[in-house]
Parts: structure tokens; C-alpha cells; sequence
């Protein structure tokens, strides 16, 4: 039911799996994407993804210049009965978690401090009392108001093995290449296909055109540096695969609220 993902870094595997995922964040720093969406995840962070929808925790490259430390994180995989929520009248407390989970959840405040004490807990359990704790996991999650939403209501990914595999070599594709000028014509000729078709088939999988990924991606990847290390903006915004600050600054406080500078800011004074 539960496990501990430990090594140096994470590769970018864009999957999905027929299992409810539960990961906690316990050590190191990296980027994840969930469905259409992507952003960073630290110490403490909690997600919570439904079967089938499409995600990766992975290392950015930009870890490889920074003091960050190994990972460390709990992963908890489990199944409801296929008849859902509604075999027992006493699960009938799940039907919220079920209904919310599909678009994936990221838990914060009060009740991540509660799921995450009880996650640990988890951890030296087995048998009967693991699967009360987990559930007792899952009616909070369900009944909290400190669980938002990841994913867009109008993401729909494929379910056909053939198409997973073809994003996830397109996304590998860009993960390899977005610190530098990349086009379109040149990720369609790596996938044997037109820009017309590339960019359908992007955005049918993802929610997303595949400008707005590799932006996701350099943000993600400013971010990541904004926080590791002391490097000057400027140098931050070329090393992420802008070609101006301008451009960077007006992409970050679209994407994240804040300036790069205010970002760095915030991050430092949560530690």
C-alpha cells in the first residue's frame, strides 16, 4: 500500500495508472505534471490523483547545479471497490473524494498537517488498521475546503496505450530541449508528423498547446532556480530558455502572480 521513492533524482515519465495515488513530499525538490498542468513540489506537499489521469514527479534539469539533496518521498497506491463508494451505506463518505479526485488534488493548510501526520502513521501499519487509517485519509480529503483542484474540468486524456506513448516521447523531447530556442517544425519532424497534427494531437493529450508546455517547463524551471540558488534574474531567464527578461518577467507574473524577484523573496522567507 505504501512505499518510500528514494534515489538521486527522478526521470520525466509521463504515465498513468489504474490505482488512486496518494504522494507525499518528504524530501528534496522537483517539478510534477498532472494532467494539463505543471508546477513544483518541496517538503511537505501533498497530491492526491484519481485512476488514469496522466502524471510525472521528475527532476528538472536545473537540479544538476544546485545543492539539491536526494529524495525521499512516500508514495501510497491503493483501489476502491470497482462498485464505488456506494457498495456499503457507511462509504457513502467517500463519494465526495471520488468525485473531486479525478482532476487530481493538492492538499494544503490544517488538513495536510493532518493527512500527512496520518500518511506517516500509515507507514508502521498493516492489515485492518492501515486500511481504517487510509480511509480516514480519504473522508477528509473529501469533506476538507483546503483541497484544490490540479487539472482543468475540460481535460479528457486518452486512454489508448499507443497515444501515452507518443506524448510521453514528445514530452521527453521538449524536458531534453527547453533551455534553448526550440519551434515547432523541429518537435513535429522528431515526431514524424506535420505542425497541424502536432499541435491537435498536443493539445487533445495535454489541455495544453505546446507553447504553453514549454513555457510551463522554462517557469518551472526559473522557479526551481530562484529558490536553489543566489543567481541574478537575468542569468536565470537565458539559462531557462527565454531570449529577453522582458519577456521573463511578463510570463512569470502571468503564470505565478508575482515578479521573479517577489518569488525569490516569498520562497526564502517560508523556510
Amino acid at each position: 500500500m505504501t512505499s518510500r521513492a528514494r534515489g538521486e533524482h527522478y526521470d520525466f515519465v509521463w504515465h498513468y495508472h489504474a490505482q488512486f495515488e496518494i504522494f507525499h513530499g518528504l524530501h528534496g525538490v522537483g517539478q510534477w505534471l498532472i494532467g494539463d498542468q505543471t508546477g513544483t513540489f518541496a517538503p511537505g506537499d501533498l497530491f492526491v490523483l484519481g485512476p488514469r489521469l496522466p502524471h510525472a514527479f521528475y527532476t528538472p534539469l536545473s537540479a544538476a547545479v544546485t545543492t539539491t539533496l536526494p529524495y525521499d518521498n512516500q508514495v501510497v497506491y491503493f483501489t476502491l471497490p470497482a462498485s464505488g463508494a456506494s457498495a456499503l451505506p457507511e462509504f457513502r463518505s467517500l463519494i465526495p473524494f471520488q468525485q473531486r479526485v479525478t482532476r487530481g488534488l493538492r492538499c494544503v493548510g490544517a488538513t495536510a498537517d493532518v493527512v500527512r501526520a496520518r500518511l506517516l502513521v500509515l507507514e508502521s501499519q498493516n492489515g485492518l488498521r492501515a486500511l481504517l487509517t487510509l480511509l480516514d485519509c480519504l473522508c477528509l480529503l473529501g469533506e476538507s475546503d483546503e483541497v484544490l483542484p490540479i487539472a482543468t474540468p475540460s481535460f479528457l486524456p486518452s486512454s489508448v496505450a499507443a497515444s501515452s506513448e507518443r506524448i510521453n516521447a514528445i514530452c521527453h523531447y521538449l524536458h531534453r530541449h527547453y533551455t534553448r530556442a526550440i519551434s515547432l517544425q523541429e518537435v513535429a519532424e522528431y515526431a514524424h508528423t506535420s505542425v497541424a497534427n502536432l499541435c491537435r494531437f498536443f493539445k487533445q493529450w495535454t489541455g495544453q498547446t505546446v507553447l504553453e508546455y514549454l513555457q510551463g517547463l522554462r517557469i518551472g524551471h526559473a522557479c526551481h532556480r530562484l529558490t536553489e540558488t543566489d543567481e541574478p534574474v537575468t542569468a536565470i531567464a537565458y539559462a531557462s530558455g527565454f531570449t529577453g527578461i522582458s519577456s521573463f518577467n511578463r510570463q512569470f507574473r502571468a503564470q505565478r502572480g508575482l515578479t521573479p524577484r517577489e518569488f525569490r523573496l516569498r520562497s526564502r522567507g517560508m523556510r
